[in-house]
């Protein structure tokens, strides 16, 4: 069963929260407590501001930004995703190592901080900021060439 979230507060006060059914979240608060975390797996969509304190982790299923959202997936969080959706308009930066074991479709803006692998195509169509010394993999076929 899937968990969606529109406005609201999602809180770990201790171990992990695993929400593992895939959901919507629209203008969520994620908040893991010291010692804590949050995970979400199955698939996952976020639309408005997503605000994150705390270990917030993202796994297993899809992955896709509604147009109009910006998400910093910031440091020590996993973000191990099957298929990526970016569309134009929205805004993914991962500061940690990105993986993705189906495709990425970057339309909008794709800021990674660190090595990226994808393991199907990388649709390649909006802007992708790859830091200096940081690797990209990507098994299927890209469009562009690596920066």
């Amino acid at each position: 069963m899937g968990f969606d979230t529109a406005g609201g507060t999602v809180r770990s006060l201790s171990g992990t929260l695993a929400l593992t059914g895939g959901g919507t979240h629209r203008g969520a608060t994620f908040a893991a407590s010291a010692g804590a975390a949050i995970e979400l797996a199955g698939g996952t969509f976020f639309a408005g501001l997503i605000t994150v304190t705390g270990p917030l982790h993202v796994t297993g299923g899809d992955f896709s930004l509604y147009d109009g959202t910006s998400y910093l997936h910031a440091a020590g969080n996993r973000f191990n995703v099957a298929n990526v959706n970016i569309p134009g308009g929205a805004q993914l930066g991962v500061v940690d190592a990105f993986t993705s074991t189906g495709s990425v479709s970057n339309f909008g803006n794709f800021m990674p901080s660190s090595h990226v692998n994808i393991g199907g195509d990388f649709n390649q169509q909006g802007t992708f900021a790859l830091n200096a010394g940081k690797d990209l993999y990507v098994v299927g076929t890209s469009p562009a060439p690596a920066p």
